[in-house]
């Protein structure tokens, strides 16, 4: 059985259940301070497993999405989560969501030719982005509002 440890607050959490661990893992705290749990596993697919309520159970794992390389996850200023995911074809998806309890919203295209990112808030909470693209060049964009809107590269 392999079982993922990691640090949160200076406390060390495993979590229970059968899962293998593959190229990625990302989690976040949503508005109900229960966090959310993305990974990718050993096939490829990238998987979700959410608490019950702060320091609760584990959700069983869902597979959200077939052939992902990469998983980032962050919060916005009105505590919603952004997750962002590279697939096998090095392009960058974009998914929200808005309140906890709320299904993901679909993965939206966000850029092509991404091999890696960095997001990272701003003063004012709001999310900037940093990523590379396979001719070596690196692109910025932040967001320009409350709502998840991006600006342009």
């Amino acid at each position: 059985m392999n079982r993922i440890l990691f640090t949160f607050f200076w406390m060390f959490t495993v979590i229970p259940g059968n899962f293998s661990y593959g190229q990625g893992i990302a989690s976040g705290l949503n508005a109900n301070d229960c966090l959310e749990l993305f990974y990718i596993n050993s096939n490829n697919n990238l998987c979700y497993r959410q608490q019950s309520k702060p320091g609760g159970d584990w959700s069983d794992e869902f597979v959200y999405l077939d052939t992902v390389n990469r998983v980032y996850l962050e919060k916005n200023p009105d505590n919603s989560l952004e997750l962002f995911y590279i697939d096998q074809d090095n392009d960058l998806y974009r998914a929200r969501k808005d309140l906890p309890g709320n299904d993901w919203f679909p993965g939206d295209l966000f850029r092509k030719n991404v091999i890696a990112i960095c997001i990272i808030p701003n003063s004012d909470e709001h999310l900037q982005m940093f990523y590379l693209l396979e001719d070596q060049s690196v692109k910025y964009r932040k967001q320009t509002n409350s709502e998840g809107i991006w600006s342009d590269e």
